[in-house]
Parts: C-alpha cells; structure tokens; sequence
C-alpha cells in the first residue's frame, strides 16, 4: 500500500537538520548509533526513527514531517536494506524532496557494492517474487529511487576499515553542508531575474556528468557579479561543495596573491585551514581535493589566464557535474578551455521596459 503524500499539516511544523534512513536490524546498535551520537555532539538536530512510528501500512505524519522537514538526508544502505518496505518508502519521499525542495541526500554504502544499489542487483533485486503484495507502480518507485540516490556521490565503507574515520568524515560534510548561506546580493535590480533565467538555461542545457565552464564577460558596470551572485544562491545548494571568490582581479595584484586565493577556496570548501608554499602546489592540491566531487565554483572579475589556471586549470581537477562561473571582461580568458565544455553568456545593456516586463 502506498503511503500517504508529504505536506500534512501535522507533518509542517516538525524541523530536523539531518533524517537518517537505516535498517535498524543492520545498523542502529552500530554504525548508524555511533553516527547519530556524533551529529548530537557536534550540535546538529538529528532525526532518528524509532519503531514504534509506524503505524499499519502507511507512513504516519511523524515520520514524513520530519523527511519533509529535514535539510539534509542520509541514506545508509546495508546488506537487508531492501527487505523493508518502510526503508525504501522513506528512501522514495527523501527522493521527492531532494527534487522539489532541492533536499541533499548523503549515501552511505555499508559493506554493499554501490552498483548492487544502483542496478538493483544482489540483495537489492525489486521484484515481485520478492515483494508479490506490491502494486507494480509500487516498486518502480523503489527501484527509481535506488537507481537515483545509489547514483549520488557517497562513502563506501569496507569489512576492515575503520568506522570511526567515517563517521568524522559524514559529520564534517553535513555540518558544511549545513553551514553553507546565501551570499548577500543586492535586493531586487531591475531585469535580475531574466538574466538570471538566462544563465541556467545555459547551464542546464548539458550532460549531468561534464564539467562545464560558463564565462559571464562584458564591459564593466553590466552587472556581471550581480548575475554571477544570483545565480549562485539559486543553485549552491544542488553541489556537493560551492565557492565564490570575489573581487580576483583586486586581490591578485597583493603579495602571495595566488597562494591566498588557492587556500581561501580550499579553505571555502572544506572548512579547513589548509597552507600552500607555492600556486604549484595549491593547484595539485584543488585537483587532488576535488577532482572527484561535484562543486560549483565563482570566480568573480578574472583578468588573466595565470589566475584562471591557478584556481581552475583544467576540467579535470573537478568531480562530474561541476560548474565553475568566470565573470570576466575578456572572454580569451576562456579559450584554452575544451569547446565542448565552455560555454559565454554576455549580458546586454539593461533594456528597462522588456526586461522588467518579465519579472
């Protein structure tokens, strides 16, 4: 039976940071009670199912205000994962929510082949000699949602390997995950919205895997950072790690500038104070730091290729689906970058009648 949709009234007012999805005969007196004590310590509301909310066939309100609720999701799949209906129910409306809300989902792969997950193979198999009471449309919609968040970037973790490091490592992610704000843009200018429109469908018109590199170039005064600023509070929070360096030109005439600006977006990603002796090293470190995890990354008002490959050098330091915004007067900045993954969007002067007809 399929439970009832998220959005009761009763489900609105519930607010935790972090929902955790387990099987708790697997993991609650392990990795999942280490886990949701850690998150406690380090300050971070944490919901975690008890068995006494379910109640019958359904989800009940409880349960699914607190996944509507929650900003964050962790899903923690282990070996009988698949044998509970209520995980993979729970799994569908984190689902939903991380595509309507735009909810981060954490996969956690415990001691289970990440492709088991996303194929629905070994112990994951959905099928109706497994689950004959099901309704056909039922478990399609268990299997989209284990195809889709077993898809996500997570941790694998291994007999033999140390659970404590991995859960330092969860707690860490969610609390800069947490901590990321909005940056402050300025309140309402005329014709924002159009421009802004027009910048992500640039961006949304690519494969989920490239790494694309967007250059937002014109003369001064047009805008560019106001654009660049907008866009970043629409979509930061659809990346696994984001950073927006301002005012580069500025900052790169200082001494030890390019070291400066590497570690502050080291330090803007990971929340670690990180030191670099050299731009040789700070590149080999963003590459090595980055290049598997999804980001996106503003650098704001660059004005030579030496800063641009010092802080993006190439489209491999970063993890698929990244996005990484150039504002710029000089699109040549962008022209070592492969064809396939650049793309220019220059903003025209501010028309006022057409474009505020369209906010």
């Amino acid at each position: 039976m399929e439970p009832q949709q998220v959005g009761s009234s009763s489900s609105s007012s519930s607010s935790y940071d972090v929902f955790i999805n387990f099987r708790g005969e697997d993991t609650r007196n392990t990795f999942v009670g280490h886990l949701y004590r850690a998150l406690k310590d380090r300050g971070i509301h944490v919901f975690i199912d008890s068995k006494d909310l379910w109640k019958g066939e359904d989800i009940g309100p409880e349960l699914l205000g607190a996944i509507k609720g929650s900003k964050l999701s962790i899903a923690v799949f282990s070996e009988r994962y698949a044998e509970s209906k209520w995980c993979l129910w729970e799994l569908v409306q984190m689902l939903e929510c991380h595509r309507t809300n735009g909810q981060v989902i954490f996969p956690i792969f415990f001691k289970v082949k990440t492709s088991d997950v996303k194929n629905q193979t070994g112990s994951f198999g959905i099928s109706r000699q497994r689950h004959g009471k099901e309704a056909p449309e039922t478990l399609l919609k268990w299997k989209e949602a284990l195809r889709a968040v077993g898809d996500k970037s997570g941790w694998v973790f291994n007999d033999g390997a140390d659970q404590s490091e991995l859960v330092d490592k969860v707690v860490q992610s969610a609390w800069i995950r947490l901590n990321r704000v909005p940056l402050i843009e300025v309140k309402h200018p005329v014709g924002l919205e159009y421009r802004v429109e027009s910048v992500i469908s640039l961006l949304s018109n690519t494969s989920s895997e490239d790494v694309q590199f967007l250059g937002i170039c014109g003369l001064g005064g047009i805008g560019k950072t106001t654009i660049a600023t907008a866009v970043y509070n629409r979509i930061f929070r659809n990346f696994s790690k984001s950073c927006f360096l301002d005012d580069i030109k500025e900052k790169a005439s200082q001494p030890n500038s390019v070291d400066c600006l590497q570690e502050k977006l080291l330090y803007s990603m990971f929340r670690e104070e990180i030191k670099i002796c050299s731009p040789k090293e700070g590149s080999r470190l963003i590459k090595d730091r980055l290049g598997k995890t999804d980001v996106l990354l503003i650098l704001d008002d660059v004005d030579n290729h030496t800063q641009l490959d010092a802080l993006a050098g190439d489209i491999n330091w970063f993890g698929p689906g990244s996005m990484i915004i150039i504002t710029t007067r000089d699109q040549s900045i962008l022209g070592r970058v492969p064809q396939n993954n650049r793309k220019v969007y220059e903003p025209q002067e501010l028309n006022t009648d057409r474009e505020s007809s369209t906010l």
